[in-house]
């Protein structure tokens, strides 16, 4: 295992991963090797591949293992993530490397329902139909997205479902579509881990899920991003949940001619070892009642590690605490500890299958994982913010006007973009263009006044050009010998009678 590690630090070295702040080190050895085997091979992106494997990981887990946060508070280890890149960045590809297994999973519950269905629909067994329940298709990915069909798929699945989709802009879209159901209070709903409830009048019985475990995950184009903060997700606090991966740069690496990998004796390709991890956590048994009601194993922090998110968690507290505007207060912030307790059991799982950990409990190292990476996502966040007040400066430049008033200094507006997410570059460009555009008055240094009314243009540029002339003038007249200076006047004066 050293000599794993320390092979994985040279590559991760000769990649620049670091570079990027992603902590890649944080991962199990074996599943960095896996990734960086994809990025040489098949040219991966390192982000991509890692967090889509982490869903894959809470996808296969789903109810079979909760955590303890605290006291009754438990939670499971889904997740809302996002990808995000422009056109060709390769976001799609490492998503389906990551679910591959799942996949496979999924087919082979197909063939076996396929062939239940054969014998429960034969006509020798129509006789003991009675006696013969219907057999139910069990499935983890759900990629044609309707309300119905992603609770139906979830009933049948008691563990867990992933709505796995390419383009995800599409189905937040679609969710137009059923403005009338309370689809994104429902998705809000899940991700608490609160009791579902879907009562139509087409289904004879109520769908009752009482441990909602629905993962998603998908891509989305930089240039559509935006979309997401215009539909309202923000203030219903649906974003807040969701992990956005963006990276630092959106350069699309060009392709150079590798050898390929000679395998060594016992040694499988990337794909094989990763189905391997992915199987023996689908293998963990989930704990169901004698009515067949799925009873999830709680997980507890030991007591590092317990020590340790708590520690973290009361720094985000002082933090909040120490704002006195409601306002100003990032409501993201209060999602991360769910976020961060989710990302810990998800670590202590994957260090289990691939044989570096146990599961007996969420130690002070899977801990410390989590709080990484939670600081990576964020950072994440923060550019996706910036690329959205980009892709529409008129009223992002609008917000922050009507925040800080008619007058305000660079100095307040540089704690505006701390807020909001925006850089120092960004809103010193906005203050410049505002300003050429008269929207700003530039009355001195560091010192901002909003445009009222076309009369406040217009007397400002006639002080401006009499401050120019006036400095003009002045200065011509100090170019002037004394002698020089007194004809001067009495040649302006005699010109003024």
């Amino acid at each position: 295992m050293e000599r794993l590690e320390l092979i994985n630090a040279v590559r991760r070295d000769a990649v620049g991963v670091e570079q990027g702040g992603f902590p890649l080190h944080i991962f199990p050895q074996a599943m960095q090797e896996i990734i960086l085997d994809w990025e040489h091979d098949e040219g991966y992106v390192v982000e991509f591949s890692a967090m889509a494997m982490l869903s894959a990981i809470a996808t296969a887990l789903g109810n079979a293992l909760h955590i303890r946060i605290r006291g009754e508070w438990v939670s499971n280890a889904a997740m809302y993530c996002i990808l995000v890149g422009r056109p060709g960045l390769g976001k799609t590809p490492p998503l389906e490397a990551a679910f591959a297994p799942i996949r496979k999973h999924d087919a082979e519950l197909m063939r076996q329902y396929c062939k239940e269905l054969e014998l429960y629909e034969a006509p020798s067994s129509k006789d003991n139909s009675s006696n013969t329940p219907k057999p139910t298709l069990v499935q983890y990915i759900v990629n044609d997205f309707t309300p119905e069909a992603m609770f139906e798929a979830h009933h049948s699945n008691q563990r867990g479902i992933v709505i796995l989709v390419d383009e995800i802009i599409g189905m937040f879209n679609s969710v137009n579509r059923y403005t009338n159901g309370p689809l994104i209070e429902q998705l809000l709903s899940a991700w608490s881990g609160t009791a579902i409830s879907i009562i139509r009048k087409s289904k004879p019985k109520p769908l009752h899920i009482p441990h909602p475990c629905i993962s998603i995950i998908g891509t989305i184009q930089t240039t559509v991003v935006g979309q997401l903060f215009k539909k309202g997700y923000s203030d219903n606090g649906l974003l807040d949940r969701i992990v956005f991966i963006y990276l630092k740069s959106s350069r699309i690496k060009r392709w150079t001619k590798k050898p390929q990998p000679v395998l060594s004796s016992g040694k499988r390709d990337a794909a094989q070892r990763w189905a391997s991890v992915i199987d023996k956590v689908l293998s963990l048994v989930m704990p169901t009642s004698e009515d067949g009601i799925c009873q999830p194993k709680v997980l507890e922090f030991d007591e590092a590690g317990q020590n340790c998110y708590y520690d973290w968690w009361n720094g985000c507290v002082d933090a909040v605490n120490s704002v006195e505007n409601d306002a100003e207060i990032e409501t993201r912030t209060m999602k991360r500890n769910t976020i961060v307790a989710r990302f810990a059991l998800i670590f202590q799982v994957a260090k289990w299958a691939c044989g570096e950990g146990h599961i007996q409990f969420v130690d002070e190292s899977s801990v410390k994982s989590a709080i990484a990476l939670n600081e990576y996502i964020e950072e994440c966040y923060s550019r996706v913010k910036e690329i959205v007040a980009v892709s529409n400066p008129v009223t992002a430049q609008q917000a922050m006007l009507d925040t800080l008033g008619s007058t305000f200094t660079t100095k307040d507006a540089l704690e505006y973009a701390k807020v909001v997410g925006v850089t120092e570059r960004t809103i010193k460009n906005w203050l410049k263009k505002m300003v050429e555009q008269k929207v700003l008055l530039h009355d001195s240094h560091g010192s901002y006044r909003r445009v009222e009314s076309p009369h406040d243009v217009a007397k400002t540029n006639k002080s401006e050009t009499e401050d120019s002339q006036f400095h003009i003038s002045l200065s011509s007249f100090s170019s002037l010998s004394e002698g020089e200076a007194s004809a001067e006047k009495c040649k302006s004066e005699n010109n003024e009678k």
